[in-house]
């Protein structure tokens, strides 16, 4: 799980320490829980945030990874 977690915190370095959720899952290419486990044990240590940001086509909220 560390390896994953480094690999979270080398994407979002790569890209002025902000993803939105949806493209992190794709550059990560593992399933839709496993990174909400990853992300939220990130949050957990402080080392990113969560945050949403308008909605997208469907009215859901985006969610935006950022480096802290």
């Amino acid at each position: 799980m560390k390896c994953q977690q480094d690999k979270i915190l080398w994407e979002l370095a790569n890209h002025n320490g902000k993803l939105t959720w949806t493209s992190l899952r794709r550059r990560m290419k593992i399933k839709q829980a496993d990174l909400d486990s990853i992300v939220d044990e990130l949050v957990d240590q402080g080392k990113i945030k969560r945050s949403e940001i308008g909605a997208d086509k469907r009215g859901r909220p985006k969610q935006t990874i950022t480096l802290i």
